[in-house]
């Protein structure tokens, strides 16, 4: 979003709430919003954490070998 837009918004955020309400009505934006951002990188940190595991969990050089399935000799599976 560029500058323009956002001095748009706050232009008619001011019209619509009127100055009196206006700092309180963005301190309370600006809270909702460090919240929001707070829980998506907590969100992030885990999903994180938990596919590192599922990858330690799901590395092929831990696991058993792998086996071919047994051929015959006539060339049946």
């Amino acid at each position: 979003m560029g500058v323009w837009e956002i001095v748009l918004i706050a232009l008619i955020a001011l019209v619509v709430a009127g100055p009196e309400r206006l700092p309180t009505i963005m301190r309370t934006l600006g809270y909702w919003v460090g919240r929001g951002k707070a829980t998506l990188h907590g969100l992030q940190s885990e999903l994180e954490r938990e596919t590192n595991s599922l990858g330690r969990d799901l590395d092929p050089s831990e696991g058993p070998e792998k086996t071919t399935p047994n051929k015959h000799e006539d060339g049946r599976d």
